[in-house]
């Protein structure tokens, strides 16, 4: 064990410097690479009885994302099958008060393993990584299919959706709404990728991305938040609109608590709550 911890240490990449803005401290990046863990979760025969191998519909989505399966489908050749990819990300306190150590861990799972087995922790579904498009891989049965990953879903807070979307705050990271248009009775236009790909062009061309404060200053004109190489810009079709999921915890589970909950009892009373 005490050897292969010494190799595992050993084969830890550098520390990463930043020429063009000074830290506090290094920055330290572990990663892995993305087709290698999804060719783990795709091979691996603990999700044998809990994985989906085709498409199917269960319900006929009022926005149309129900079909979304088979529309990512229909466009492979005969033959070739997908693994949907999904993401999550937020960054996590390590130590507080003794060097207040940060991490941004970095997940991913496939879409085709069953949502109940994705709810336990103890299933280790989602994995770390540091993901390009599909290839030859081996299925739990050792069958080769020819498999393309599209990104499909991005589990992440609000705060998260903005630096994925490379939204400035006080944006939505889906449509091209702000905040003061986030109550609008009717849906904004979505915020497709090329949108943003040819606002971080204009910004690009209006200064050098290398100036950090000038660069800075020209993209909160075009509502961006500054980063110029998208992850997910040439990762299939993914469009943020599409694969940022609801901030389920947020929005709908601590916004209910901590407002109407809360209004319903300054207004009744908890004592007439409770009967």
């Amino acid at each position: 064990m005490s050897k292969d911890l010494r190799v595992q240490i050993e084969g830890l990449p550098e520390q990463i410097k930043v020429s063009s803005y000074k830290t506090k401290v290094p920055l330290v990046l572990y990663w892995r690479d993305g087709l290698d863990v999804i060719k783990h979760l795709f091979t691996n025969p603990v999700f044998m009885p809990c994985m989906d191998f085709r498409p199917y519909q269960e319900f006929e989505g009022p926005d149309g994302h129900a079909d979304h399966a088979w529309e990512i489908q229909d466009k492979l050749p005969p033959g070739y099958s997908f693994v949907g990819v999904i993401g999550a990300s937020d960054k996590t306190p390590l130590m507080i008060r003794t060097g207040n150590k940060e991490m941004h861990p970095l997940l991913i799972s496939l879409a085709n393993i069953h949502a109940g087995v994705h709810m336990k922790a103890t299933s280790h579904v989602f994995a770390l990584i540091a993901a390009r498009d599909g290839c030859v891989m081996s299925d739990l049965r050792g069958d080769l299919c020819m498999i393309h990953t599209p990104l499909v879903a991005w589990i992440a807070d609000y705060p998260e959706q903005l630096l994925i979307a490379c939204t400035a705050s006080k944006h939505s990271p889906i449509s091209l709404a702000v905040s003061t248009q986030f109550w609008d009775p009717l849906p904004h236009s979505p915020q497709i990728c090329s949108h943003t790909i040819d606002a971080i062009e204009r910004a690009c061309a209006i200064s050098d991305h290398c100036d950090i404060a000038s660069f800075y200053k020209a993209c909160q004109t075009l509502h961006l938040n500054g980063v110029v190489e998208l992850y997910w810009m040439d990762w299939g079709d993914a469009c943020p609109s599409h694969f940022l999921m609801p901030d389920a915890l947020h929005q709908w589970h601590k916004f209910f608590f901590n407002h109407p909950i809360t209004w319903s009892i300054n207004i009744m009373g908890g004592a007439e709550l409770n009967l």
